[in-house]
């Protein structure tokens, strides 16, 4: 063989050997096309995103997987009142995205030899509709089983009302708004919030709760309050013997006050409630001292009616006013409306006694005898008797004319001179007697027919002696 025909089949081997390199080389890059391709329709091409999330090298199971892991940390708080709140997180209300067929379309639809563009910086990004979904029984379940949601735990609703305070009078209690509502409607509520993707519901603004009918603000509430009130500011400050008597709202409100706890004026009732309050009121002060005993220097003891002193009150008068002032809305202090309002006397340490029968006069000063006197008392034949009783020194005067009273033709039926008059009722008095010159003119039983018009006749001297040593007020004590 010549070298030329050598030199051809050398030529011939090396280009045999090329085109055999060649066909490994581009078969076995055929072949790594393929296999990476075959991958690229189980997961997606790398970066590759989905509403930005990297799903790259991903399954469509994995992708998905991959948002349902992102949606895990939701979580929806329900705030009730009083403070309480409960919390479902996603796996209590199986909270999860129901597209999963979505990455699979998404998936199948890829170009699997799209990876080779990925090598010079080609990008896939998609877009799916990503809506949550949650499982509704056991949302349903959740909320039911909620301490809140339990009849037995629930408080209900109460309006407001009026209530005696502790100064007697009346006061709103505001209205409690209770805890009570349907649990289908926190049902609905709490499906609205998480399909809203709310993380936190305040259940009071979402209205489910059952109201209070009444409010505090309650105009007719308050109009009752202010006409209960206005009755309950009227007060009646008695001034009686020995101190003060008040009717006020610490007995009136008793008054208003119903057995079931409200309250209400009612005419009738106020009009007995009065009677029967004067009627105790007179039991408490009315008093008829009827006699009194007096300790007599010469005659023991001498009982003397006393039934024109003592306390009464005029019940059936005072009624009257009293219902008018009670419903006053004011206070209103004065005395009762009495039949008889004289103070009873007593025997005082110093006094003056007449002594009819014995014809006689004395004076104690702090209960010792300072002066005694015979005496002419007023004419008994002629009826010109002396007034028995109890009586009270109400004017001293030197140097007056006593006058009987007037006759027919106008004149006094006598004129009478005194130096000493010691006054103790009209008309009537204690005096010298100058027409009677002598002790003997004096005592026994002239007075009977010979007796003065009904004053107490002293002879000058003791009139005289007796006038020193008295003062207005000094009680006289006369009998028979």
């Amino acid at each position: 063989m010549s070298n030329k025909e050598k030199q051809v089949a050398k030529v011939r081997r090396l280009q045999i050997i090329l085109v055999i390199v060649l066909v490994a080389v581009s078969t076995a890059a055929l072949i790594f096309f393929l296999s990476i391709t075959a991958r690229y329709k189980k997961v997606f091409l790398p970066s590759t995103t989905i509403n930005g999330v990297d799903v790259s090298e991903k399954t469509a199971e994995e992708a998905w997987q991959t948002f349902h892991d992102l949606i895990q940390d939701y979580s929806l708080r329900l705030d009730f009142r009083n403070d309480q709140s409960e919390t479902a997180d996603a796996a209590t209300i199986g909270y999860t995205y129901d597209n999963q067929e979505a990455f699979e379309t998404l998936l199948e639809e890829q170009k699997p030899e799209g990876w080779v563009a990925t090598e010079f910086g080609r990008t896939y990004e998609y877009t799916l509709a990503m809506e949550p979904v949650y499982d509704e029984e056991k949302l349903e379940s959740w909320v039911r089983s909620l301490p809140e949601a339990q009849t037995e735990n629930m408080s209900a609703p109460r309006d407001a009302y009026l209530a005696r305070m502790e100064d007697d009078f009346i006061g709103i209690i505001a209205e409690d708004y209770g805890t009570t509502f349907d649990p289908d409607d926190l049902v609905a509520v709490t499906k609205s919030a998480i399909s809203s993707k709310l993380r936190t519901l305040d259940v009071e603004a979402t209205g489910i709760y059952t109201l209070p009918s009444v409010y505090s603000s309650d105009e007719d509430l308050n109009s009752d309050l202010e006409y209960l009130n206005h009755f309950l500011s009227s007060a009646v400050i008695y001034d009686v013997p020995g101190g003060q008597v008040s009717l006020d709202r610490h007995t009136t409100i008793e008054w208003i006050t119903q057995p079931d706890g409200t309250f209400y004026i009612d005419t009738d009732t106020i009009q007995a409630k009065c009677v029967q309050f004067l009627a105790e009121l007179g039991k408490k002060l009315d008093t008829s001292n009827s006699t009194l005993t007096f300790h007599s220097t010469n005659c023991g003891d001498i009982v003397f009616d006393t039934a024109q002193y003592g306390y009464i009150t005029n019940e059936g008068l005072e009624i009257r006013y009293l219902l008018e002032d009670i419903i006053s809305g004011t206070t209103v202090e004065r005395e009762p409306a009495v039949f008889l309002n004289e103070e009873a006397p007593t025997v005082s340490d110093t006094y003056i006694e007449v002594d009819i029968r014995n014809q006689m006069a004395y004076y104690y000063k702090k209960n010792k005898l300072k002066w005694s006197s015979h005496v002419v008392t007023g004419c008994t034949d002629k009826g010109w008797d002396t007034p028995i009783g109890i009586f009270e020194i109400a004017e001293l005067e030197k140097d007056t004319t006593l006058y009987g009273p007037k006759d027919e033709d106008g004149n006094y039926t006598y004129e009478s001179h005194v130096a000493y008059w010691m006054q103790f009722a009209a008309g009537y008095g204690l005096h010298d007697a100058d027409w009677r010159p002598t002790m003997n003119d004096f005592g026994g039983d002239i007075y009977k027919s010979n007796g003065s018009h009904g004053c107490v006749n002293l002879p000058v001297e003791k009139a005289a002696e007796l006038f020193d040593m008295l003062e207005i007020g000094v009680q006289v004590f006369i009998f028979d």
